[in-house]
């Protein structure tokens, strides 16, 4: 009974067993000579070895006096003497008069995680179940959080199926069968369990969010219409409303999301979490004159931390391009969890002005805490090299990192991005074949290698293969689609070159696949639609080196 050493001992610090842990002034309590007797008598009965009898009286006299303290002492008796139903009882009388008494509830998390066997396990908790001494639904809720913090998720499921089987009418047994089996994966018992207390109670906003989530989780589209029926029925379950919110935000549904946030904003006009979520909803949505207005109403109004907001509103000038008014915003960041990637910014956003030593002199200030910070600090010198023309540079400090972390998959796949840009096919190779070794299903990995090889018109049979087996791993793709699109054109494949090219462009119209379709367009006989395609991309992307040489090339 390792864990009995090592956890509930030392939760309980019986090492002091022989010494009472309260006055024996029983508070609102005559203390009457019956009362003192049978307390010395439970006293004097452990310190003997005598643990029925102990037990016993001090259950007793806990349930007469009502004292949480004396409870305390009859559970603490039960579990030194292992005789689990006993403690279950003591520790109920404890709870019902202290209910918010955490080393009771630690008490009752380590007793679910003894190695005692399931079946006495279950046998104890239905027999403390069947007293029923404060009403079945409050007890398994202090059952529920032990239950889902055990380690075996599969076990968990399997001892309360045992213990709520003779309580399908109570919400709370249900809601811990849903849950626990929700945790063991099975979802469609999961589903069963929360349908069938909804049935018994309609308005469980707990349970409501619990379907919500399990939906979630396997039929996205089914969590929304869920939360949109309820909330249609029960319009005033603010909690079920802000689980329907962030559930939009998962799927990416900010407008939706935002509507949501903003309802709750007017139910709770003092509330300035949901308040904050709207502003960046708001963000997200590229409205930066309304979020910037709620992000400085936040602060107008003491924001509880105003640095927060400070880097909100620096991200949201850099969007904009408003190099200075970030860079204000950032330096206002003096402390909290946002300093450390405010300082970043500002370090980034400096070398963006054409001053490079400036910005590497904020970075290399920075202290990193932990190795994700010593890895962020590295990308972005690298960011801020290449960003400068220092591809060198930036290849040359992966280089060194990579000596550290050599199977470091994203180092790898970086730095052959930039030997590509330096001509070093032999890296560029290298580096996404070691990538493809360790990480399979890196599609992007098979795309670079692809693309680099038709770029160089080198074994385009190969580069073709690799890029279909990107695509197979991330269909639909724009620009794996660009890559097959521009190895067919190498291949004299204009036909299959066209269609994968247009549908390229129909799901991103990036600059670059433009260029590449209005390539392949002009090649085809298709001048006019050709001259269409990168005049509209042109429109919106003038600084585009790559669509600027294309057309130089054909329109003279």
């Amino acid at each position: 009974m390792r864990f009995w050493k090592k956890g509930l001992l030392a939760t309980l610090a019986l090492t002091g067993f022989a010494t009472p842990v309260f006055a024996l002034d029983v508070p609102n309590n005559e203390l009457t000579s019956k009362r003192m007797f049978e307390f010395f008598l439970g006293e004097i009965a452990a310190q003997q070895g005598q643990f029925d009898i102990a037990i016993g009286e001090m259950t007793e006299l806990a349930q007469d006096t009502k004292d949480p303290r004396i409870a305390q002492r009859a559970t603490e008796m039960a579990l030194y003497a292992k005789h689990y139903p006993a403690a279950l009882t003591a520790l109920d009388l404890w709870l019902t008069e202290e209910p918010n008494a955490a080393e009771a509830h630690q008490i009752l998390s380590a007793l679910l995680f003894t190695n005692v066997a399931q079946e006495d396990l279950a046998k104890t908790i239905k027999d403390w179940l069947a007293t029923n001494t404060n009403g079945v639904d409050e007890m398994f809720d202090r059952l529920t959080p032990p239950i889902v913090q055990m380690h075996d998720a599969n076990q968990s499921y399997k001892l309360v199926q045992n213990i709520t089987e003779d309580y399908d009418q109570s919400p709370a047994a249900q809601y811990l069968l849903a849950i626990t089996a929700f945790q063991a994966g099975q979802t469609d018992d999961a589903l069963a369990a929360v349908n069938h207390l909804l049935d018994i109670k309609g308005d469980s906003e707990k349970a409501a969010m619990l379907k919500g989530q399990i939906l979630g989780h396997t039929r996205p589209q089914d969590a929304l219409d869920f939360y949109q029926q309820y909330l249609n029925q029960y319009p005033n379950a603010q909690t079920v409303r802000l689980s329907y919110a962030r559930e939009l935000v998962n799927q990416k549904q900010f407008k939706q999301a935002r509507d949501q946030f903003s309802y709750l904003v007017q139910k709770n006009p003092r509330n300035a979490d949901i308040k904050l979520a709207v502003a960046l909803l708001t963000l997200q949505l590229k409205d930066y004159g309304s979020a910037m207005n709620q992000l400085n109403d936040l602060l107008s109004q003491g924001a509880s931390d105003p640095s927060m907001i400070h880097y909100y509103l620096g991200g949201a000038e850099e969007d904009q391009k408003h190099w200075q008014l970030a860079l204000d915003q950032y330096a206002q960041v003096k402390e909290g969890d946002q300093y450390f990637n405010s300082q970043v910014r500002m370090a980034i956003i400096t070398a963006k002005q054409k001053d490079l030593p400036s910005g590497l002199d904020i970075l290399h200030r920075l202290r990193p805490q932990d190795d994700q910070e010593a890895e962020q600090l590295m990308y972005s010198e690298e960011e801020m090299r290449r960003d400068a023309g220092d591809i060198q540079g930036a290849y040359n400090l992966l280089g060194h990192a990579l000596k550290h972390q050599p199977e470091n998959v994203n180092m790898l796949y970086e730095q052959a991005i930039l030997a590509d840009r330096l001509n070093r096919f032999d890296v560029v190779e290298d580096n996404l074949k070691r990538v493809i070794a360790i990480r399979p299903n890196y599609a992007q990995a098979y795309n670079a290698l692809g693309y680099s090889m038709t770029e160089r018109g080198l074994k385009l049979d190969e580069a073709k293969r690799l890029i279909e087996k990107a695509l197979t791993i991330t269909p639909d793709d724009p620009f794996i689609l660009d890559s097959l699109g521009w190895v067919n054109y190498r291949l004299g494949n204009n036909a299959e070159a066209l269609h994968a090219l247009k549908k390229a462009y129909a799901l991103q119209e990036d600059p670059e696949i433009a260029a590449h379709l209005g390539e392949v367009l002009w090649k085809s006989d298709s001048q006019d639609e050709a001259k269409q395609v990168w005049q509209k991309s042109l429109s919106v992307h003038p600084d585009n080196a790559a669509l600027k040489d294309t057309m130089h090339r054909f329109i003279k």
